[in-house]
């Protein structure tokens, strides 16, 4: 976050303002325009989830990729993708940022076609005909990051609605992947474990992390059983913590 950022955000917590009628109106513009102009950034996840995201890669190996919500992880995942020749689309609600995401691969000499700007449509959910543009194939692994908006106060988007719940089943029957990000909110948890009933045969891990500070965000990982215990085998050796189960009980947000 930069300077701009902190202070905002120090202002915003201080009584006056916390309890303020017209700070409670003005905060969800607020936030959009201090995310999309630079002043304030996404958290990010922590080194131990990025290097599970690795061992993860390496012990399945998809050929097809699909993300929904784009930000660091698509560096790890077009990477992967364009050294391994997966077929990869990352969805990314916000042109502005679907922008930014494409320079970034570039910079870093990785195809920045793998990113899509595909809007929100009037429910929430992302635009049905361009979604089903991009997403013509079946994927080996499904990552939801997105879209965000109504749990992080900035938007009309989710990811819980009818339409939403109805691809991301149908989507997710081909995968031997799925993580699921933000299951600290109870209704992502619900959306995940909507899911898991599409992989009877999946196991499932979780890994903590804090994107930012006094901040604990929780992503859940499902992969086929014969896989799981091999990658919880080696974050052990690693020392990464996992944690073996995650209920509602345990969610720290609505």
């Amino acid at each position: 976050m930069t300077t701009i950022g902190r202070l905002l955000q120090s202002l915003a917590e201080t009584p006056a303002l916390r309890d303020s009628r017209l700070a409670a109106r003005l905060k969800a513009p607020a936030r959009r325009w201090l995310l999309k102009s630079g002043a304030m950034q996404w958290g990010t996840k922590s080194f131990e989830f990025w290097t599970l995201l690795m061992i993860v890669l390496g012990a399945v190996r998809p050929r097809s990729i699909v993300e929904l919500g784009a930000g660091r992880s698509t560096s790890y995942l077009a990477e992967y993708a364009m050294k391994t020749g997966a077929r990869f689309a990352s969805i990314e609600q916000s042109r502005v940022y679907a922008r930014r995401v494409r320079r970034a691969l570039s910079q870093g000499f990785v195809d920045p076609r793998f990113v899509h700007h595909v809007p929100i449509g009037v429910d929430g959910w992302y635009d049905a005909a361009r979604l089903a543009r991009t997403v013509d194939f079946e994927p080996d692994m499904l990552f939801i990051d997105g879209p965000v908006g109504r749990d992080e106060e900035i938007g009309p988007a989710g990811r819980a609605g009818d339409r939403a719940l109805d691809w991301q089943r149908r989507t997710v029957r081909t995968a031997h992947i799925l993580i699921v990000d933000d299951v600290h909110r109870r209704s992502n948890l619900a959306v995940y474990a909507s899911l898991l009933r599409e992989l009877p045969d999946h196991g499932s891990t979780y890994v903590a992390y804090e994107p930012q500070h006094r901040q604990r965000n929780v992503a859940a990982i499902a992969l086929p059983a014969d896989r799981i215990a091999p990658v919880v085998r080696m974050c052990a050796d690693l020392g990464i913590d996992l944690l073996p189960g995650y209920a509602p009980g345990d969610c720290t947000e609505g």
